[in-house]
């Protein structure tokens, strides 16, 4: 009997023992109330997240930056904190957010969404983690009428509801050049602006973005290319959208020269023989090394993907 007494002791000291050091393994993590949760690789990149200056504390699944390098929340969490109410239909896989009269629709492994009969289109996906619905935070902060900001520092996401201001796309026809890069953080980017007309500019939650229309329009479906800085990431993603593919597409040879001096013609022709490729990019793209950074393309379904690592001196 004593030796049962004393075997069951030691295994609980060791159960005790192995529970924190499994907690700290790359596949699971404690959360703030002690308990063992399971985590993917993106859960490394977990954020803090604010509203009008206040933290939201989520329970059993934290924000993190995703693979699109785009915040991604649970949506539970962060509508309500908004003031919204979060609907589910298991058969559809369907998010209804709904807020006084906005009314919004999410639906699981999608890129676009439906505000107010509206279909709007973004870059990355709502997913479902630990049983929680993560959707993209901007996009849903935005749709309902906050302003969202990035603290790079700190690694928190600011979202005010109070200021009622609208940002509208900075374009060089309303603000000189000169202003627009002493604003940007990213050198590349600033050449980018300086070399490429037809340009706009907008910041973003994880880092910064450029867009750009081959008419020089600014509206809502109007982006044919996007750059986007992540300074967390210190990389690069562009990101060009099926309305740009037909189009002359030399403007993106210009951008792709900033990024690789040397061997641009080399990495635009393999863009462009993606653009036209009629299937979609299977698995993980192939990575490639062209003047000391990584370079990697690939076509999903609402976009082709360009992905430019940090320099190699960095």
């Amino acid at each position: 009997m004593r030796k049962c007494i004393s075997l069951i002791i030691v295994l609980t000291l060791t159960l005790a023992l192995l529970i924190p050091c499994f907690a700290e393994d790359n596949n699971y993590k404690m959360d703030e109330n002690g308990n063992l949760i399971k985590v993917d690789e993106n859960f490394d990149n977990i954020v803090n997240v604010t509203v009008n200056e206040v933290e939201v504390k989520f329970k059993d699944a934290k924000p993190f930056i995703n693979k699109q390098e785009r915040t991604v929340v649970p949506v539970r969490f962060i509508a309500e904190a908004l003031g919204a109410k979060v609907d589910w239909n298991g058969e559809t896989r369907t998010v209804f957010i709904d807020q006084e009269q906005k009314h919004i629709e999410l639906v699981i492994g999608a890129m676009e969404a439906t505000v107010d009969s509206e279909i709007i289109k973004f870059d990355t996906k709502a997913e479902i983690y630990f049983n929680r619905t993560f959707v993209p935070l901007r996009f849903v902060s935005e749709a309902l009428g906050a302003k969202v900001g990035w603290n790079g520092e700190t690694k928190t996401v600011t979202v005010d509801t109070k200021s009622g201001e609208v940002v509208q796309p900075q374009t060089p026809s309303e603000q000189n050049i000169e202003k627009i890069v002493q604003n940007l953080k990213d050198d590349e980017l600033k050449e980018v602006v300086k070399n490429v007309s037809n340009i706009y500019v907008a910041g973003r939650d994880t880092g910064e973005d450029i867009m750009y229309n081959s008419e020089g329009k600014t509206g809502l479906y109007d982006t044919e290319i996007m750059i986007s800085y992540c300074e967390y990431y210190n990389n690069t993603l562009i990101t060009v959208y099926p309305t740009f593919y037909k189009k002359d597409s030399s403007v993106l040879k210009e951008m792709l020269k900033v990024y690789y001096p040397t061997q641009f013609e080399t990495v635009y022709a393999y863009v462009t023989d993606t653009m036209k490729n009629s299937e979609y990019t299977k698995g993980k793209a192939k990575e490639f090394i062209y003047d000391k950074r990584s370079f990697a393309c690939a076509k999903g379904e609402m976009a082709v993907s360009i992905y430019i690592g940090g320099e190699a001196n960095e």
